[in-house]
């Protein structure tokens, strides 16, 4: 596991993963699936450096998605 994304509300791991890429596909999913509500997410990598969370998360998500299309 080299990244892993939690709800900080909850306490709680909602997934660990290989790739970063893979991490902000399932937070973008998650921001889909949400009508509009946000959970307050954050990215940690190797278990120790944090990434990014909150809106900074669903920034980088956005820029990843875009990314991918192009």
């Amino acid at each position: 596991m080299a990244f892993e994304l939690w709800d900080a509300e909850l306490g709680i791991s909602l997934g660990a993963f290989d790739t970063e890429a893979d991490a902000l596909a399932l937070v973008r999913r998650l921001c889909r699936e949400s009508n509009g509500s946000r959970a307050p997410l954050g990215l940690i990598e190797d278990g120790q450096r944090v990434i990014a969370t909150g809106d900074a998360l669903l920034e980088r998500a956005r820029a990843g998605e875009n990314l991918s299309r192009a």
